[in-house]
């Protein structure tokens, strides 16, 4: 095999990533490259996605990361995708998939054992549960472990003690939330589907008073590296990811070369016990040394008895002939160590043989939270004897100090991980500043030649797609002479790149308005994987932002040659320029100035046109068809919270996505103005009074339906408040449309008083105020008089 494709929906996962190391380290030993192409979740427009690019041609076998890929679509929608690939070897990693050979954890198991756990060992009945998306059939396998566990030992399933989730941050605190606070339900243990959403879970009980075990058992899913260090260590079920990505590397090439490899291999998972549901950590050799005929004073036979147990209980059923050699060498190394440091009474041996086994054992992913769980088995297993006061001191203190030097050196290893995430994420944002700013390709090229090197890239192309499937490469960091040129996208590359094009790569799609132009091919590098898809994000802004320069630029040219040919086209211009100053620069919608100038002039034609139409004769005034304005004020709830929390950044995205909000939910021949702020005036013309409260309760639930993604990645729901009215009322002349407008903010804050989340729709008893002077001034100062003696109708759009 010369090439190996991978699927995968995004890189900031790590799960993924991880996943991705252990591919990459079997691809290395064996000389594979690796293209992975960087698509998110699969759905039905194969053309517009990054993944359309794979061909016999750039590949030889794929792996679909399939548990992340189908989150957003399901089952169908990657059975769809694999039936338009080319037809090679597939392997698919997390889910089952008919006709193609698929790795799976047993993912019910898993669970069920935890169940099982929490039910024998800690007598819980009340088990809630956090469920991970529907789509996704690991989260269903999992939640099917749960109640198949409750079921074994006859307890009701309960419907109240079960959350929705969807792998996602915020899945903890708010399954909690609903669990507790909403539904009013007392639990004794909760179980997660992920490690994260388990974290959440403890840090918000633990604010709401809770203790965690004492109070409630919390279990989570996943073993990722923070589990072992949070505090209480959280208990898990653990799956081998790193050796699994590894396994269906070594599955995957086997297949190519006509080798025999099951359909279906399932990979067990493995419950690691810690303090979170209420157990010390397991002692699982307590037993077994006291069957061990060995006397202590023979402390070298002891501990490599003990070693051996170490292997066994480590061994994975993926465990590679690799890592078996460097964990039993690895281990031997430690008990002869610890023999050493034993005789001698000094803790040195120990220390130096972590270092150097922690430097060593990195390439298979092997952290200081492994070791850390060797060495603790260790010690475990020596408890169980019995010492002199001087030995077992020293132990103690041995242990004490091993576990000191790997937490330092694990800090300094996540510390430095995270100063180089920070560094990367600094130099990226720069680097998308300087692009927001290019105005033509050349600019952009010229920040791409200064700036790749901050960031460790050594090889890196930019390809733009063409038509009839050529596409054209616009970027080369290796050699400026072969940008432009053109070739067959099923390359990847062109032929004139030459060796470059034997390496392995990361290929991120560029989109402009959701719509792919080309792509990014990176060669792997060691830093963080969230470099890819940062830089491509930051890629497209700056090709969007060379689009729109270069349509304006030609605009003003034809503007500029209209001007000279007619002097007429010289008003037209300075309507088109009129019309720009009336729009707000950060949403694009209309603004205050729009208000004042068109709005207003047109209400006022409006009332004395209505004014014509008007029946007299009686008190009863009626207003013909739909001649009225339907006035309705937006205010976001608690919009200070966005910005305080994260950034005006992500302040100015949110308001940006209700603009488009509010757009979609009206008319094409209605206004949506920004006022300022997080303020809105949505006026609906040639309107019918009588749908103003389904058209005011359309925008409160499109608000409150509508996921907000934060600058740092971080999705978040908002709500609204609401005041409207119709205008003219049915006296026309009786209240301005400024006093309209003032009347509905005090509405809005009505709405906001009431509880938020609601709108608030004004209808005025016009007779009381017949013959009245002022009355749209008397209604503003005496607002909530009005409404006590009834000259004021309210009514809501949301009632709680």
């Amino acid at each position: 095999m010369n090439s190996l494709g991978i699927l995968v929906s995004d890189l900031y996962d790590p799960y993924q990533a991880t996943l991705l190391k252990g591919v990459q380290h079997i691809c290395n030993k064996y000389g594979v490259k690796i293209y992975t192409f960087v698509g998110g979740a699969v759905g039905s427009d194969f053309t517009n996605s990054i993944y359309s690019l794979i061909n016999t041609k750039n590949v030889d076998a794929l792996l679909i990361f399939s548990g992340s890929l189908v989150e957003a679509n399901g089952l169908q929608g990657l059975e769809l995708l694999i039936w338009k690939l080319p037809n090679i070897p597939i392997l698919s990693i997390g889910i089952e998939v008919p006709g193609v050979h698929s790795i799976i954890i047993d993912n019910k198991k898993g669970t069920f054992e935890t169940v099982d756990h929490l039910i024998k060992v800690h007598s819980a009945k009340k088990i809630a549960f956090i469920k991970g998306p529907e789509e996704n059939q690991e989260a269903v396998d999992r939640f099917l472990g749960y109640q198949e566990c409750l079921k074994a030992h006859g307890i009701s399933y309960n419907n109240k003690l079960v959350a929705p989730g969807s792998f996602s941050p915020g899945d903890g605190s708010k399954g909690l939330n609903l669990i507790l606070e909403t539904r009013k339900e007392t639990v004794d243990a909760v179980v997660c589907t992920t490690d994260d959403a388990a974290i959440e879970v403890i840090t918000s009980l633990v604010n709401k008073g809770f203790n965690v075990p004492k109070d409630i058992l919390v279990v989570g899913f996943d073993n990722l590296d923070s589990s072992s260090s949070f505090s209480p260590s959280l208990t898990t079920v653990g799956q081998p990811i790193f050796h699994i990505g590894s396994l269906a590397a070594e599955y995957i090439i086997d297949i190519y070369n006509g080798k025999s490899v099951k359909a279906l291999t399932v990979i067990n998972t493995k419950f690691v016990i810690r303090e979170s549901c209420g157990c010390r950590r397991d002692n699982v050799f307590e037993q077994r040394i006291e069957e061990v005929d060995i006397v202590f004073s023979d402390f070298p036979r002891l501990i490599h008895s003990i070693s051996g147990m170490v292997i066994e209980k480590n061994t994975l059923e993926t465990s590679s002939s690799e890592y078996m050699t460097l964990l039993k060498r690895s281990i031997l190394i430690i008990a002869d160590s610890i023999i050493k440091s034993y005789h001698t009474m000094t803790i040195a041996p120990l220390g130096k043989a972590i270092d150097s086994i922690l430097t060593n054992s990195f390439s298979l992913n092997l952290t200081a939270s492994f070791w850390r769980n060797i060495i603790e088995d260790f010690f475990l297993a020596l408890a169980v004897g019995k010492y002199s006061i001087e030995s077992h001191f020293f132990l103690s203190s041995l242990l004490s100090s091993t576990i000191l030097r790997l937490y330092e050196s694990e800090k300094r290893v996540v510390e430095q991980k995270n100063v180089t995430n920070r560094e990367l994420i600094k130099y990226i944002s720069e680097i998308g500043d300087r692009l927001l700013l290019c105005r033509n390709q050349s600019d952009l090229k010229e920040i791409l030649r200064l700036n790749l090197s901050m960031l460790k890239i050594t090889h890196c192309y930019i390809v733009l797609l063409g038509s009839n499937g050529y596409g054209e490469l616009f970027f080369s960091k290796q050699n400026d002479d072969i940008d432009r040129s053109k070739f067959p996208t099923y390359l990847l590359l062109p032929k004139i790149v030459g060796d470059s094009a034997n390496l392995s790569y990361v290929i991120t799609p560029l989109r402009i308005d959701n719509k792919i132009i080309g792509y990014m091919m990176i060669k792997n590098i060691e830093s963080s994987s969230i470099i890819y898809e940062f830089l491509a994000e930051k890629l497209s802004y700056g090709f969007k932002n060379i689009k729109i320069t270069e349509e304006m630029e030609s605009y003003t040219i034809k503007l500029e040659k209209a001007v000279l040919e007619r002097t007429k086209e010289l008003k037209l211009a300075n309507n088109q320029l009129q019309t720009r100053s009336m729009r707000d620069q950060l949403t694009g919608l209309k603004n205050r100035r729009f208000l004042d100038e068109v709005v207003i002039p047109n209400s006022e034609k409006l009332v004395k046109k209505i004014k014509n139409q008007v029946k007299f004769g009686n008190r009863s005034l009626e207003l013909k068809g739909n001649i009225s304005y339907g006035v309705i004020f937006v205010d976001l709830d608690h919009f200070k919270y966005v910005n305080d929390v994260y950034g005006h950044d992500s302040g100015d995205l949110v308001i940006k996505e209700l603009g488009k909000l509010f757009t979609y939910a009206v008319r094409e021949e209605d206004y949506v103005i920004r006022l300022g702020g997080e303020e809105f005036l949505l006026i609906l013309t040639n309107f019918n009074s009588k749908y103003i409260k389904n058209v005011v309760e359309k925008v409160r639930k499109t608000v409150e339906d509508t996921p907000f993604t934060m600058f740092n990645g971080e999705v978040i729901h908002k709500t609204c408040s609401l005041g409207a009215i119709s205008f003219p009322l049915t006296v026309p002349d009786l209240i301005n449309f400024k006093e309209a407008v003032a009347i509905i903010d005090k509405c809005l804050y009505l709405a906001k008083d009431k509880g938020r989340n609601r709108g608030v729709i004004i209808n005025i008893d016009s007779e009381q105020f017949i013959g009245s002077e002022n009355a749209g001034e008397y209604i503003i100062d005496n607002f909530n008089r009005c409404i006590d003696s009834g000259k004021i109708i309210i009514s809501e759009s949301f009632l709680k």
